[in-house]
C-alpha cells in the first residue's frame, strides 16, 4: 500500500527485508521490491543476494498461495515479469516451479 514508504524515503535492508515478509499482495510485494531495488546500487553484495532472495522467496510464497481466479493469475504474473525484467528475481528457477505448480492448481490438476 501508499503508506508503506514516504515519498523519497530510503530504508534500511532490515526494514525492507521485514517489510517484504508482512506483503500479502503481489502488488504490495512489487511495491517494497521497487524501493529496495532503488537502495541497492549502495548495499553491499552480501545485502544484495540478501534483497534478490527475499524477494524470490516472498513471491514463492505468495504463489503457493494459489490463485482463484484467471485474474488474479495474470495480475501476478504482469508483477513477476516486471521484477525478472528489474533483475530482482534469483533464482528465477524458483519462480518458474512456483508458476507452474500455482497454474497447475488453477486448472484443478
Amino acid at each position: 500500500s501508499s503508506d508503506l514508504f514516504t515519498s523519497g524515503s530510503s530504508c534500511s535492508s532490515k526494514q525492507g527485508l521485514e517489510m517484504l515478509r508482512n506483503c500479502d499482495t503481489f502488488d504490495s510485494l512489487h511495491e517494497v521490491a521497487m524501493r529496495l531495488a532503488s537502495d541497492l546500487p549502495w548495499k553491499s553484495p552480501t545485502d544484495r543476494r540478501a534483497a534478490l532472495t527475499a524477494v524470490t522467496r516472498r513471491c514463492c510464497q505468495l504463489l503457493r498461495g494459489g490463485w482463484s481466479f484467471v485474474s488474479d493469475a495474470m495480475a501476478s504474473v504482469r508483477v513477476l515479469s516486471g521484477l525478472r525484467e528489474d533483475g530482482l528475481l534469483d533464482p528465477l528457477h524458483s519462480i518458474q516451479l512456483a508458476v507452474a505448480d500455482a497454474v497447475l492448481g488453477l486448472c484443478g490438476e
